[in-house]
Order: structure tokens, then C-alpha cells, then sequence
């Protein structure tokens, strides 16, 4: 079974393309085209695992809150399966 946020991403990383997520791949083996998408997935969300000055600002909600560069980071192993 696919990780469903791994699949969101994948799926929307081919409707950015305008091609039908769910179409047959010409070339996958009866696999739907978002199913080949998935390690593209995984890849941009390794990438956007370190969360940028703004984003730990805004996840602290403009307060002091030290742990939300944390409590991003471990969502995104979560997303990933990587707990």
C-alpha cells in the first residue's frame, strides 16, 4: 500500500504537467503515471524536511516557541514513513 501523502504529492506532481494521474503510463505496465512519480515525491519532501526562517516563525505563530523547526521536521518523517 502507498503511503497516501506520498501519493497526494506524486499525483500532483503530474496534474502540475496536465496529464490525468490515474491515466495508464504508454510505457509503466498498466501502472497509473502517478505511481511512477513517487520517489519524486519522497524527494521533494526530503528536501523541504529543513524548514526555513519563515516557516519557523510562522510555526511558532509569532511567538517564542523553540520546538517547531522539530515538530516540522518530524512531520515530515512522518510523511515519509521515516518515524
Amino acid at each position: 500500500m502507498t503511503n497516501p501523502i506520498i501519493e497526494r504529492a506524486a499525483r500532483a506532481i503530474v496534474a502540475a504537467d496536465n496529464r490525468d494521474p490515474d491515466a495508464i503510463h504508454p510505457l509503466g505496465l498498466g501502472k497509473p503515471q502517478w505511481q511512477h512519480y513517487t520517489k519524486q515525491a519522497e524527494a521533494v519532501l526530503r528536501a523541504i524536511r529543513e524548514p526555513s526562517e519563515e516557516m519557523i516563525k510562522a510555526g511558532s505563530c509569532g511567538g517564542d516557541w523553540p520546538h517547531a523547526s522539530e515538530t516540522w521536521q518530524a512531520m515530515i518523517d512522518a510523511a515519509l514513513g521515516d518515524e
